[in-house]
């Protein structure tokens, strides 16, 4: 399994550059098969920016978000190739949802 695409769908930055929310979508697929693969998304928050907004909620729970102290996209891929990794399954569809516990994976 790999990463076949990351693809950035909502960007907001705030006045610092430790203030920001990302929206992402990542392919992710055998790296043996052309085109098949998997659709997830999940947010990257910083710190900065859960902090001022959750106190308007004061409870979160939820799977698909990284909360991140600086923006950076190569890290972002590490860390989405270690929960690949992590879910690796002889059987594909063990794979997939061994990464929806981490990843919120679109329904088909």
């Amino acid at each position: 399994m790999i990463i076949k695409a990351l693809n950035s769908l909502q960007e907001e930055f705030g006045d610092d550059i430790d203030d920001f929310f990302f929206s992402y979508q990542v392919f992710i697929g055998p790296e043996e098969v052309d085109g098949a693969c998997e659709v997830y998304d999940f947010n990257l928050i910083s710190i900065k920016r859960l902090a001022r907004d959750f106190s308007d909620f004061g409870i979160m729970l939820n799977r698909g978000w990284m909360i991140s102290k600086y923006f950076d996209e190569e890290q972002i891929k590490r860390e989405i190739e270690y929960i690949i990794k992590k879910s690796i399954n002889k059987d594909n569809e063990i794979s997939y949802n061994n990464i929806a516990m981490f990843l919120r994976r679109e329904e088909q």
